[in-house]
């Protein structure tokens, strides 16, 4: 199935149309109807990342990739892992439960930090892979604690990666390693629709760096790089299985309405994602330092 395929499967037969944005406004006062409203929109969100990601995780390759990440990092159950982008907590739980390694994750959307804390001590992990929210102006993390760190596309969000990079490579012991995946876009390549298009969509305003930047802020923390690897291919690939296995379930099973504008309005940011990393303008890497 073609990427463009994805938001026509989904909207068909119903009134379902992405989301606009909307002007960031100051925030009302709360009440117990508004409270009710945010809780019901995160629990039809990570339903849709649920079916189309696994559960626990929040973006394309799940918890196979996960572990691949890890495996060179050689973890055990006594080694400590600082894992970064936690998301929903997914990621973190695997490791723990494939390594016994104890795994402390942090994640800077409060709301998936909370979910994943519910999710990790449901499943009886939750001193083995407990997952914190991060502020990324002031990361708290525990200095020359963990043995080994990895990062799923932690940086990319923030305008200012250097406080989230000095304190997760500070958080390592000498001699730890670090895996971090994360995009970058082209040295020179400018903003434009296309971009905007996609940068509306996303989870958080992005403020992508290029692969120059983050290898020298890297380097400048005195980190020794190993290895620098393009894995864009292989994120559009989980991108597009994973789209593909929910269209395959859709064609038996109807969503709402509801249910359907909320997949329209994420197969739209996934068609654009992929759209932009298969022109070459964006780019998944993998550093191995």
């Amino acid at each position: 199935m073609k990427i463009r395929e994805w938001v026509g499967a989904f909207g068909r037969g119903t009134d379902a149309r992405p989301a606009e944005p909307v002007p960031a406004a100051a925030p009302a006062p709360a009440t117990a109807a508004r409270a009710g409203d945010e809780e019901a929109a995160l629990s039809e969100r990570l339903a849709v990342l649920a079916a189309l990601w696994g559960d626990g995780f929040t973006g394309p390759g799940g918890e196979e990739e996960v572990l691949r990440l890890a495996k060179p990092l050689g973890l055990s159950a006594s080694t400590s892992l600082l894992h970064l982008g936690a998301g929903l907590g997914g990621g973190s739980r695997a490791i723990a439960r494939s390594s016994g390694a104890y795994v402390s994750g942090y994640e800077l959307d409060p709301a998936l930090a909370r979910e994943a804390t519910l999710a990790a001590q449901k499943a009886g992990l939750g001193k083995r892979a407990a997952v914190e929210a991060l502020d990324p102006g002031h990361p708290a993390i525990r200095q020359g604690y963990f043995h080994h760190a990895l990062a799923q596309e932690a940086l990319w969000p923030l305008a200012d990666k250097q406080a989230v990079l000095a304190g997760m490579v500070e958080a390592v012991k000498p001699g730890g390693q670090l895996m971090l995946t994360d995009l970058v876009r082209g040295e020179d390549d400018a903003d434009d629709a296309a971009w905007s298009a996609w940068a509306v969509l996303e989870r958080a305003a992005p403020h992508l760096g290029t692969e120059r930047q983050i290898g020298r802020a890297m380097l400048g923390h005195g980190l020794d790089i190993r290895v620098v690897e393009d894995v864009t291919q292989r994120h559009v690939t989980q991108a597009l299985t994973g789209w593909m296995n929910r269209v395959s379930i859709l064609r038996r099973t109807r969503p709402t309405p509801r249910q359907a504008a909320r997949l329209v309005r994420e197969a739209e940011l996934w068609l654009r994602r992929c759209r932009l990393m298969q022109e070459g303008r964006m780019r998944m890497l993998r550093w191995h330092a």
